[in-house]
């Protein structure tokens, strides 16, 4: 077997592995975050980022910042929800954040045991979409990468 399918065979198997790494690490980390100490946050800013893309795509965006207290010192976070890789971002959910965390409210939020600095009002619903089309559009994209190197290996030989 010439060099260059043992290469892409290896390529393509540590891509689906490394695919679903961040599924596992979403799924491990919303475990744990069950586990972490619950603080009030105030929401000191809040924001529908709401605008369209270069391709005319409608692109809105939850704007949530948030300050809280752990251990006797605060702090600020600008990230309301742990959120997986999303291909395709759900806007509804977007505006459900932006109503839901209103500025000047108090909501509890889970804070890290470690550091403090991390803090989250929610967890956002695993995009199952994203996470079984992102190895196939990866093994499509080696796939096309592949025929591409076998005709250049092919052209030279």
């Amino acid at each position: 077997m010439p060099i260059v399918k043992v290469l892409f065979i290896s390529i393509s198997i540590i891509f689906v592995i490394l695919s679903i790494l961040p599924v596992l690490f979403y799924k491990f980390l919303k475990k744990q975050i069950n586990t972490w100490p619950v603080v009030a946050a105030k929401v000191t800013y809040s924001k529908l980022l709401n605008q369209t893309g270069a391709r005319g795509e409608s692109l809105i965006e939850a704007i949530v910042h948030f300050e809280y207290e752990f251990r006797g010192k605060t702090f600020t976070s600008q990230t309301p929800t742990l959120s997986s890789f999303d291909l395709f971002p759900s806007l509804d959910y977007q505006r459900e954040i932006y109503n839901k965390y209103t500025k000047g409210e108090y909501y509890n939020a889970r804070v890290s045991p470690i550091s403090g600095e991390l803090a989250y009002f929610e967890v956002a619903p695993l995009s199952i979409i994203s996470a079984v089309l992102m190895p196939f559009l990866g093994l499509g994209y080696l796939a096309i990468l592949y025929l591409y190197i076998d005709s250049l290996v092919s052209l030279f030989s």
